[in-house]
């Protein structure tokens, strides 16, 4: 099998996935849409369970060694599991709103590949709206980083607020491989650019 027929084949796996990622998200947007704006109006649905997580430092911990001596030791990056009770109403739709924009940027960025992924399939791949879609998908994804990292000082805050006498240091670990992987996803896409903009000027000259 050549080259072509490959990534025909490729792409148009790409796509169904891409596709089906589509639909899974929109219903998962559509009912968690619905459930909050419920939430806001009338309260907790059926006393739905609620648990939201959060990253903290806890505090120093003291441990015995095998002679007997103790030594402490520091915890970080501890996933806690908050319970919130059904008459937090509040926390629960705020926590459905962060959410649902976070679906939301996930969403645009598969639907700008599943773009793609349809016109390698059924034209040319260097295309002046293939190099869009990519340079869209690589900045809404960088948007989406950042936007993760301010969600964790909106849900600590508010989990605070909700627990006043839990004490705890928020923790905001920042894992710089995603953000590599965001950034090389935009160099991609200018690379992408400027091919077809090589293209374009191939086409000019024949």
């Amino acid at each position: 099998m050549n080259a072509p027929h490959r990534l025909l084949r490729f792409a148009r796996i790409l796509e169904h996935t891409l596709f089906a990622v589509l639909v899974l998200g929109s219903l998962a947007f559509i009912a968690g849409l619905g459930i909050t704006a419920y939430t806001a109006a009338f309260g907790t649905p059926f006393d739905l369970e609620h648990k939201t997580l959060i990253e903290v430092d806890p505090f120093e911990q003291s441990v015995g060694t095998e002679s007997g001596s103790p030594a402490s030791i520091e915890m970080a990056y501890v996933e806690a599991r908050l319970d919130i009770s059904p008459e937090s109403t509040g926390f629960r739709v705020l926590e459905g709103i962060l959410s649902l924009i976070g679906l939301a940027l996930g969403l645009f960025a598969t639907f700008q590949m599943w773009r793609f992924a349809q016109s390698v399939r059924t034209d040319h791949p260097f295309i002046p709206a293939n190099a869009r879609r990519l340079r869209a998908v690589a900045w809404v994804t960088i948007a989406g980083f950042g936007y993760s990292f301010v969600t964790k000082f909106i849900r600590a805050a508010a989990a605070s607020d909700l627990f006043p006498f839990l004490n705890f240091n928020i923790s905001l670990r920042l894992n710089p491989t995603p953000l590599m992987v965001m950034l090389l996803v935009l160099v991609i896409a200018e690379i992408f650019n400027i091919g077809v903009k090589m293209k374009a000027e191939a086409d000019l000259t024949v």
